[in-house]
């Protein structure tokens, strides 16, 4: 596979990596208090996992339209799905009924909007709750949420999985558009073309008004793959089997188009 690689511009990061863990979730020094305990001008950060108990991508994207008119209005956000398997569920999840699911995160830049909490909260199950603060401490809701909802918020935090649909830029995303803009445009660091195919700069993709990238080691990573007409599109399919549905990637890794942009 050939690759073509372009200078990195320095971006304020987006996720923390490498962190220690309390109570299940990455923590940059200790889990402070209660959320409700903080004051708002402290918060740098929040981000809300949500155990959804749905099976497959296409229908939790169905029922986010409340949590993204919510949240989509604020300059950073970032809402992804993530892969519930069932060796991330607990023992007493799984003799009550849990199973392999899709659970959401929503990252946003300081305390959450009340319509986003509301909306978040309108999925059944716990919302995970977490405030990272500006003394670099972290705070959490609550000490006894769904196993899925804290794999959202720890993938979310520390950038190694979760598939993304709103990010910044992402509504720049429709009809045809290059490489380069895409990468210059977005918050998408890299495109990596799939089955041999090589990426340059100048090449087409179609987005279909459909296009879902991954985050991997701290990167959000788009696939393509090249279509009719000599044209890119995303890999992954707007109109998915149910199976193929029901199978979200960690983030993969391999040979890529790269560049690093600001928010």
């Amino acid at each position: 596979m050939t690759t073509t690689t372009r200078a990195v511009r320095p971006a304020a990061p987006a996720r923390v990596a490498g962190r220690a863990t309390v109570s299940g979730v990455p923590a940059v020094t200790a889990v402070v208090g209660s959320c409700r305990d903080q004051r708002p001008d402290r918060v740098e950060r929040t981000v809300l996992g949500v155990a959804t108990g749905h099976r497959d991508t296409s229908t939790v994207e169905e029922v986010l339209d409340d949590l993204i008119a919510a949240a989509g209005a604020a300059p950073g956000v970032v809402l992804c799905t993530h892969l519930v398997r069932f060796t991330d569920l607990r023992p007493e999840e799984i003799a009550a009924g849990a199973g392999p699911q899709v659970a959401v995160s929503l990252d946003m830049p300081g305390p959450a909007t009340a319509a986003a909490a509301a909306a978040a909260a309108a999925f059944d199950g716990t919302v995970l709750q977490v405030l990272l603060l500006a003394d670099d401490a972290v705070s959490v809701s609550t000490n006894d949420a769904p196993s899925a909802a804290r794999l959202a918020v720890t993938e979310a935090l520390t950038g190694t999985g979760g598939r993304a649909v709103l990010f910044p830029g992402s509504t720049r995303l429709t009809g045809r558009v290059t490489v380069a803009e895409v990468l210059d445009r977005t918050a998408i660091d890299t495109i990596r073309g799939v089955g041999g195919v090589t990426v340059t700069g100048a090449d087409t993709i179609e987005t279909r008004d459909f296009l879902r990238p991954v985050y991997a080691h701290g990167r959000l990573v788009l696939e393509v793959q090249e279509a009719a007409g000599g044209v890119l599109v995303g890999f992954e399919d707007p109109s998915p089997t149910a199976c193929c549905a029901a199978h979200s990637p960690r983030g993969p890794a391999g040979p890529h188009l790269r560049r690093r942009v600001s928010d």
